[in-house]
């Protein structure tokens, strides 16, 4: 795969000039704009971040962003109270479900969503999620999510490896953020994975790791166990090797099962997890991801799943917060 993977760079590596030459032109808005973005496909974390940095802006009214990847809708969708998974995309509904007063839009057209939202609500800062490699907005903030597991200076560009654009695209964005780190990561291993990303200069790096909260039910009130049960661990996320071990981290008797991520969970994907449920015998119970349990298909069980928040790493979780609150007080 190779070769296409460097005919897949060159096409990359030739719109970026377009657009950093202006030949291509952005849109730029009159309001803050925070793009969460990554240069690996799926699995960086960026919901996390989406949800952390929608807390601390609160005051400032955010707004969201999303294409709601795998929906079954078209075009433009404002999210409402009663909107599913699939009709603005699961990360959507896993916002709406924290912040029920935020203002969600799902479309594809991102210039589009953008202005919809800034014409139709009091909103003071746009989240644009998952949107760096999307230029047609001039975001003025570019935070780009990589894995720590995930090295994307180790990858290739699609179909050879799993990125999006050449790995040195991330010179673009004011902030890197490593996440999905060990809560123990060293000073040492910190500055060999500075050294290796070559920050440009004014480009700040942070690392954050994963916090697991408590077990909840969908209804997402805090879950009461009252037996030893066993547990199938289900997950439709880019990397599930972290759930599946704090599952196994938490409960002895556990069975593993992975989809592909946003997995909309038909009746193929269903009838395997009861499969899986069956094999493991009575008093055998569900838990998913948070993002999954958004979509999760009726399986006559009962289901559990475990959120997640983002903590960053070695005291820096002020000065993260202050680049980001600057900001947008600059802009505001």
């Amino acid at each position: 795969m190779l070769p296409f993977s460097a005919l897949y760079s060159a096409a990359t590596a030739s719109r970026n000039w377009l657009y950093n030459r202006r030949i291509i032109k952005s849109t730029s808005f009159g309001k803050p704009i925070i793009c969460i973005g990554n240069i690996t496909v799926g699995g960086t974390g960026k919901s996390p971040l989406t949800e952390y940095l929608a807390r601390l802006l609160s005051a400032y009214k955010p707004s969201l962003v999303s294409r709601g990847y795998r929906r079954k809708t078209k075009g433009m969708v404002v999210a409402k109270p009663s909107s599913t998974a699939a009709q603005i995309g699961d990360e959507p509904r896993q916002m709406l479900n924290k912040f029920p007063n935020m203002p969600i839009v799902a479309d594809g057209d991102r210039v589009r969503a953008v202005n919809y939202l800034l014409s139709h609500t009091d909103t003071g800062v746009v989240l644009m999620d998952d949107g760096f490699q999307h230029r047609s907005i001039k975001a003025g903030l570019n935070i780009v999510v990589c894995d720590y597991a995930r090295p994307m200076w180790e990858d290739h560009t699609f179909p050879a490896g799993n990125l999006r654009e050449p790995w040195r695209g991330h010179r673009r964005a004011d902030i890197i953020l490593v996440n999905k780190c060990p809560a123990d990561l060293t000073t040492q291993q910190r500055a060999e994975i500075i050294k290796k990303i070559k920050l440009k200069k004014n480009q700040s790096i942070f690392f954050s790791t994963i916090k697991y909260g408590e077990l909840m039910q969908l209804n997402h009130q805090t879950a009461r166990l009252h037996s030893e049960k066993r547990f199938v661990a289900v997950a439709g996320v880019g990397r599930p090797e972290p759930f599946f071990d704090e599952v196994k981290r938490r409960f002895t008797d556990v069975a593993t099962l992975s989809f592909p991520d946003h997995c909309n969970f038909g009746k193929a994907e269903t009838n395997k997890i009861i499969d899986v449920v069956d094999a493991m015998g009575p008093n055998t119970a569900i838990i998913t991801t948070e993002k999954d349990a958004t979509r999760f298909p009726d399986v006559r069980t009962e289901i559990f799943y475990i959120p997640i928040e983002l903590q960053i790493l070695f005291g820096q979780e002020q000065e993260f917060n202050n680049k980001i609150e600057n900001y947008v007080k600059r802009n505001t």
